[in-house]
């Protein structure tokens, strides 16, 4: 099951509101440590075979025999020696900003549009940056894309998906994409070299990375947030019922929380981690674009709720958020009272979600194995079992 390309592109904004959102955090809430679990280290590339500051394994980097060790190659320092690294001084940063609240909307430029890069079009796939700064995208024919600072574009490898979604870098240096049209996350290596990872996906989306290099995806027609181990490909569901479609996922700086962007309400959830489990809370809502929050948003339970042009009234979901439930014939009855559907009649039974549905009339219900029954087209039938504790009736 697919969604809307109009979905899609909408989406894509709450993704890229999220991400503003949490780039923001790293430079007024990060302790000074950091951690790149994207891209850091590209396995045997060979476009770089050398590095500022690379350090051989003998310490011995000039072949004389003798152990040097050169810090950005700028500095030496002989083994046993007293040189001494000028180190330069640091630039003090102003940190009065993280005091002043975030002005939004903040103004962005096209990097990679939908018609304005020649012949070559892109849709709303995720991107990435290598360890070279170049931009990774994916275009509408499946190519993995490298766009360098300078806008000259190349494809890394041809033909690598159907439909990408949301990308990040391993750090091992393997590129992860959840590749929607195919239903699976896929490993890029270096070499441009392709693993299916993980496959029989609901419409993967949103993709990141944690510090131990675990893959969360999120499946936006299951309405659930997965991780991933990036070596097996074993999948672990951690949430799963949600009523909106999880879209994009982004991890707080410290790996504690994990956000989502959802496709339907313009919201932005998040799911703390369990410490003492090592799991996730349920997810909680964090921010909802006003006037866009669905339309049960700043409403309480039982409130009279539109949706789809359908009336009904707004009641809890199993995570404790409201959504807006059709009206039921059965919701002024009580169980087991008689009510009428479009083309047939029906007894109120209780459903799954807590509420009364009308569920039609079967021929055996009142009935025991082996009496008389008329089937649904009015032929004579006999009660049989179903092989699961119910009665069906078979024509006779």
């Amino acid at each position: 099951m697919f969604l809307d390309e109009q979905k899609d592109s909408l989406g894509v904004l709450w993704l890229a509101a999220l991400l503003v959102a949490v780039a923001a955090f790293p430079a007024c809430g990060s302790n000074g440590d950091s951690n790149f679990a994207d891209g850091d280290v590209f396995e045997d590339s060979e476009d770089e075979s050398e590095s500022d500051g690379d350090v051989s394994a003998d310490g011995d980097e000039d072949g004389d025999g003798e152990s040097d060790i050169t810090i950005d190659g700028d500095s030496e320092l002989e083994e046993g020696g007293d040189t001494e690294l000028e180190a330069e001084p640091e630039e003090e940063i102003d940190m009065a900003f993280c005091d002043e609240p975030l002005v939004l909307p903040m103004t962005a430029s096209i990097v990679i549009g939908d018609a304005h890069s020649g012949d070559r079009q892109f849709f709303d796939s995720d991107f990435v940056f290598d360890r070279n700064g170049d931009i990774i995208s994916a275009d509408a024919k499946g190519n993995l894309i490298r766009t360098t600072s300078d806008g000259e574009r190349s494809v890394w490898v041809a033909k690598a998906v159907k439909r990408a979604r949301g990308m990040a870098f391993l750090s091992t240096g393997e590129l992860v994409v959840a590749d929607s049209g195919l239903g699976r996350l896929i490993k890029v290596y270096s070499d441009g070299q392709i693993r299916v990872l993980t496959p029989h996906l609901d419409f993967p989306n949103g993709l990141d990375v944690d510090k131990d290099d675990f893959i969360y995806v999120s499946e936006a027609s299951r309405a659930a947030i997965s991780r991933v181990d990036p070596a097996s490909g074993k999948l672990e569901t951690l949430a799963v019922g949600f009523r909106v479609a999880a879209n994009g996922i982004s991890f707080s700086p410290d790996y504690s929380t994990l956000y989502f962007v959802s496709q339907d309400d313009a919201s932005i959830y998040e799911m703390k981690r369990n410490r003492s489990g090592g799991g996730f809370d349920d997810p909680e809502r964090l921010a909802v674009i006003p006037g866009m929050g669905g339309p049960c948003y700043g409403k309480s339970k039982g409130d009279e709720c539109v949706e789809n042009e359908e009336e009904g009234s707004c009641q809890e979901d199993i995570f404790g958020e409201l959504y807006c439930r059709p009206a039921g014939v059965c919701d002024d009855l009580e169980e087991g009272d008689s009510c009428d559907l479009e083309y047939h009649s029906g007894i109120c039974r209780m459903g799954d979600d807590g509420f009364l549905a009308c569920i039609p009339v079967q021929p055996c219900d009142g009935k025991e194995e082996g009496d008389d029954c008329e089937t649904e087209y009015g032929y004579a039938g006999v009660c049989e079992s179903d092989g699961s504790g119910g009665l069906y009736c078979r024509e006779v």
